[in-house]
């Protein structure tokens, strides 16, 4: 890509305060999405699993950032800059930046690891049959 002039491959932001990350419309479509579902999916996913799912993606609207103006910065750097980053990643501060880096640069079990405790901690819904998948796998050794 350089010999193209192309310097910036892209620019990953966290999730900031913008109507892609508006709480309200995403709830709206996807009690929109739930309500046209086959009834055989609700039956294999369970009840529990859309409202746990609706209640996570509500609190997850907590999480956005606030400061759109690092977002822009790092577009402006991306195409005036000489010798611009190859990739940007704008966070909200210094800490978030600082756990993302640790994050990419774990090695995947650490990543696999670091997702399982934070849907933990969100309360992450399961699909109503996912425990009996995991039970049978188990009894037939298909599990590593």
């Amino acid at each position: 890509m350089f010999d193209w002039g192309v310097r910036v491959i892209s620019i990953e932001p966290e999730a900031f305060n913008t109507p892609m990350a508006n709480t309200d419309s995403h709830l709206k479509r996807f009690e929109e999405t739930v309500a046209s579902l086959d009834p055989s999916i609700i039956d294999d996913y369970g009840l529990e699993y859309f409202k746990g799912y609706k209640n996570m993606m509500a609190y997850s609207g907590n999480f956005v950032a606030p400061k759109i103006y690092r977002v822009v910065d790092a577009l402006y750097s991306a195409v005036s800059l000489k010798y611009p980053d190859t990739i940007y990643m704008p966070c909200r501060n210094f800490i978030i930046e600082s756990l993302n880096l640790l994050a990419i640069k774990s090695p995947v079990c650490m990543q696999d690891f670091g997702t399982k405790v934070f849907y933990a901690m969100a309360n992450s819904p399961k699909p109503k049959g996912a425990e009996e998948l995991v039970e049978v796998c188990s009894e037939n050794n298909l599990t590593k």
